[in-house]
């Protein structure tokens, strides 16, 4: 047992400084994956955030493009009803213009005249 002891003694120094070494490595490799966690943790709340930008900016926009198609559906109704103005507003010309020439060559009293006798149509 003594010659075991003294051997163990004998190699004790070299078996510490590599135990120590050993220890060493442990800590520095905790300290980069340290490291690396608070990075991608940093990163990640970057990206995170840029993606909470990116989701309210297209939010914003669908809020602007349905604002626009229900402009747009109030334009079109509007356009329907202007255009039957429009043709409401060609016939009365229309008639105007018969009218008026079916009293040309009559002079003014005369037209006057023949308003008493024909009914009234309004259109």
């Amino acid at each position: 047992m003594g010659e075991l002891r003294r051997e163990l003694v004998g190699k004790f120094p070299v078996v510490k400084k590599q135990w120590d070494e050993v220890k060493r490595q442990l800590e520095l490799l905790r300290c980069q994956r340290d490291e690396i966690e608070s990075a991608d943790q940093d990163e990640l709340r970057r990206v995170r955030e840029e993606i909470s930008i990116v989701n309210e900016g297209l939010q914003t926009r669908r809020t602007e493009i349905q604002m626009q198609a229900q402009q747009a559906e109030e334009l079109a109704v509007q356009e329907i009803e202007l255009r039957k103005q429009i043709e409401e507003s060609r016939v009365k010309i229309d008639r105007a213009e018969r009218v008026k020439e079916l009293n040309r060559g009559f002079d003014k009293n005369e037209v006057e005249g023949f308003k008493g006798i024909v009914p009234r149509c309004e259109g």
